[in-house]
């Protein structure tokens, strides 16, 4: 299962992509629900989109059944970025280690924002 999917080419040196990174089992917000359980809830009220991919095998563009469906479940995060990445006159291997190294500094600001949006999703509380 891919974690980094090539959607299209913004400009000459931009490209869009989709990342999926994992949402760990264990991590839970303020009201202590698990992130992953926050995700999945938050997916099925409209509060987030689970992907923008359509389910296909994976390829071209897709998210296989397998990966749609650890979406759904907040087993994984998806964002779509834009990566700066200079074509011209770089190796395939140049631009995957590049796409890489975006990925890793995007998974951080994920996290972050995950965290910061969904702090205390899912809280029941007495008025009283």
């Amino acid at each position: 299962m891919a974690d980094i999917h090539v959607l299209d080419r913004i400009t000459p040196t931009q490209w869009r992509i989709a990342f999926h990174f994992p949402v760990a089992a264990a991590a839970a917000n303020n009201a202590g629900i698990l992130y992953r359980n926050v995700l999945a809830a938050a997916i099925a009220a409209d509060l987030l989109q689970a992907t923008q991919l359509p389910i296909g095998d994976g390829t071209a563009g897709t998210v296989s059944s397998v990966e749609s469906a650890q979406l759904i479940a907040g087993e994984r995060i998806e964002r779509i970025v834009t990566v700066e990445a200079e074509s011209g006159g770089a190796t395939a291997a140049q631009m995957l280690a590049h796409v890489r190294q975006v990925y890793a500094r995007t998974q951080t600001d994920v996290t972050a924002d995950m965290t910061r949006r969904f702090a205390w999703f899912g809280g029941t509380f007495s008025a009283s």
